[in-house]
């Protein structure tokens, strides 16, 4: 778990097969459970990937925080399965408000931008 953080996290991704090894190069990034669409055969925004983030997570969706980058799949979608869901831009900046300036920030935009140009694009 990335230090500061006092909950656990998941990473739910419509990520590329080819970009999975990339994963491994971050090794503050430890999730406590995957949802990759390249192994579970759907993609954000589809309803069933947000269905297996909830089984995978085991507590009712409202308990959930999603924070993502792209409207339609990282807000849209998880709030219509009931979770909560904020930008990531402002998930980071309450870290920033609240003065909680810690390894997270720099070790997500790492990740962010060495895994994938792409993720950035808005759908």
């Amino acid at each position: 778990m990335f230090s500061g953080i006092p909950v656990p996290y998941a990473l739910c991704s419509n990520l590329s097969v080819d970009y999975v090894a990339a994963l491994a190069r971050f090794p503050e990034i430890s999730p406590a459970f995957r949802v990759l669409s390249c192994f579970v055969g759907c993609m954000k925004p589809d309803r069933r990937i947000y269905e297996l983030v909830l089984e995978a997570a085991g507590v009712p969706a409202a308990r959930i925080l999603f924070v993502g980058d792209t409207p339609a799949a990282d807000l849209e979608g998880p709030i219509r399965a009931g979770m909560r869901a904020v930008h990531i831009d402002a998930f980071l900046n309450s870290f920033a408000e609240r003065d909680r300036r810690d390894d997270f920030g720099d070790a997500f935009r790492a990740a962010r931008g060495t895994v994938s140009r792409d993720l950035d694009i808005e759908s």
